[in-house]
């Protein structure tokens, strides 16, 4: 198997599954574009037992850094029966980037926000 790093973004809710041997996981269909015409679509399996609880955060639009190992590529027929590749890999590593959802407002006000830096801290020399 090949060792694999990917960025991309979740585009379907992820799916709790158990293996065949009695394993929890959760499959991650996971786009990753590759330039502005090109994005290759994996299917990531990431098992609860090495991923502890980012598994729970993960949902459609989250932005995910995985490593892992890459599976042999299957192939299957698209709609007018052209032969289409499938990636996939197990998951060893998961990390959260980013979200394609909208920042929300901050919920303490920016009257209660204390300022860290003075304006004399500013200028040091470093």
């Amino acid at each position: 198997m090949q060792r694999v790093n990917l960025i991309g973004y979740v585009i379907e809710e992820p799916i709790e599954k158990v293996s065949k041997n009695g394993k929890a996981y959760k499959q991650l269909p996971l786009a990753v574009k590759l330039n502005k015409e090109n994005t290759v679509f994996w299917t990531v399996m990431a098992f609860h037992q090495t991923q502890g609880d980012i598994l729970k955060w993960i949902k459609k639009g989250s932005q995910c850094f995985i490593t892992g190992s890459m599976m042999e590529p299957s192939y299957y027929l698209d709609r007018e029966g052209n032969p289409k590749g499938r990636l996939s890999m197990i998951a060893e590593g998961v990390q959260l980037v980013g979200s394609r959802e909208p920042q929300t407002e901050p919920s303490v006000p920016p009257s209660q926000i204390h300022k860290v830096m003075s304006e004399d801290d500013m200028n040091l020399p470093f």
